[in-house]
């Protein structure tokens, strides 16, 4: 049986207002796929007393393909501006 113990809040604008952000959920496997060999970073972890993230660093040669032609994505929202999904 589920139930709901969180909403999670998820936001994101370009540094430069022009130009478009991706903010995507999809399963683990589907990312790690599409992430193979492209330089990212990964959220490890966020703590909130005191605030305080960290994020892996992976290396790679290529370059990713662009996230909006990808269907694996659950939820997703793209555009400039602010970004949202919940």
């Amino acid at each position: 049986m589920g139930f709901d113990i969180a909403t999670l809040r998820l936001q994101a604008t370009a540094v430069d207002s022009d130009q478009d952000v991706f903010i995507g959920i999809a399963p683990r496997a589907d990312v790690d796929t599409y992430l193979a060999d492209v330089n990212h970073s990964e959220l490890r972890e966020v703590r909130t007393s005191p605030f305080r993230v960290d994020y892996l660093d992976v290396p790679g040669t290529q370059t990713a393909a662009a996230p909006t032609d990808q269907s694996f994505w659950t939820e997703s929202a793209t555009g400039t501006g602010a970004q949202e999904i919940i």
